[in-house]
């Protein structure tokens, strides 16, 4: 896997069952882990932590994971590349 962005296989298998995902920091292996096939695998109602440095997030499968209610929240302590100040996630009433 070195060098290319993680399998949705290996990074969604451990959280079909899990109420809550939080990321790490990135990596070259975990680049861009958190997207829609993660999300469409937690279990409807899961909340997503985002405390990780770096490209890992797909900002658009997060939004429309929470827009259709499949996440309940999300808590981000970080974005990549920093949020402007018209980004949605400011005023989205599921983002902490």
């Amino acid at each position: 896997m070195s060098g290319q962005p993680a399998s949705s296989t290996l990074v969604c298998e451990p959280f079909t069952e899990s109420d809550i995902c939080s990321t790490t920091p990135c990596n070259s292996s975990s680049a861009y882990g958190a997207r829609a096939t993660l999300f469409a695998k937690l279990p409807q109602g899961a909340s997503f932590i985002n405390v990780g440095r770096g490209p890992q997030l797909d900002q658009k499968a997060l939004l429309d994971a929470l827009d259709s209610g499949h996440l309940r929240d999300a808590i981000l302590d970080v974005a990549h590349p920093e949020l402007p100040p018209e980004h949605p996630f400011w005023t989205h009433p599921r983002v902490r």
